[in-house]
């Protein structure tokens, strides 16, 4: 028996609903792929060769082991799908060439060198102090106001006091 229209409409519901899931779930990729650009200085490798820089380039210049070229590739992926850094696939002789990244508006302010940046306090609220937290937030929501905060629970002290050192 052929599916009706309504099972086709009840089967694509249901696989739009699995595809928002599993957006949500994954979605912490694309914040840890910008901590990982901040820990390796990627936008500032690309700043130092002039706003664009190959995989090879970034290698030389970031504090990435150059076995691992291969693996910022995809890294990039990611940043680039978030809109992070861009990409430009040069043509030689009808050839593409190597990926050319490039850094756009949301990347520069990841330059170190840049006088307006958002370095440090990304760096700061992408912290495992400060996202750790938030995994036991389920567990948080069975306990009684107004102890323990979420930073109490996870790490014995609240967020100030945490601050402190």
């Amino acid at each position: 028996m052929a599916p009706t229209r309504e099972q086709h409409i009840l089967d694509q519901g249901l696989l739009d609903a699995q595809l928002e899931l599993w957006h949500h779930t994954f979605s912490y990729v694309k914040s840890m792929a910008l901590k990982s650009a901040l820990d390796l200085g990627i936008a500032d490798a690309i700043h130092r060769h002039g706003g664009a820089a190959t995989p090879s380039q970034i290698a030389a210049t970031a504090t990435l082991h150059p076995t691992k070229i291969s693996c910022l590739r995809r890294l990039m992926r990611v940043l680039l799908v978030s809109g992070i850094f861009s990409v430009d696939h040069p043509r030689d002789d009808g050839v593409e060439g190597e990926a050319v990244y490039a850094l756009t508006p949301a990347s520069r302010l990841l330059d170190c060198s840049a006088s307006v940046n958002m370095v440090h306090i990304t760096k700061m609220l992408l912290h495992t102090n400060l996202v750790s937290p938030f995994s036991d937030l389920g567990n948080w929501f069975q306990h009684e106001l107004p102890e323990p905060d979420l930073f109490k629970l996870k790490h014995g002290k609240n967020f100030w006091e945490l601050a402190d050192h």
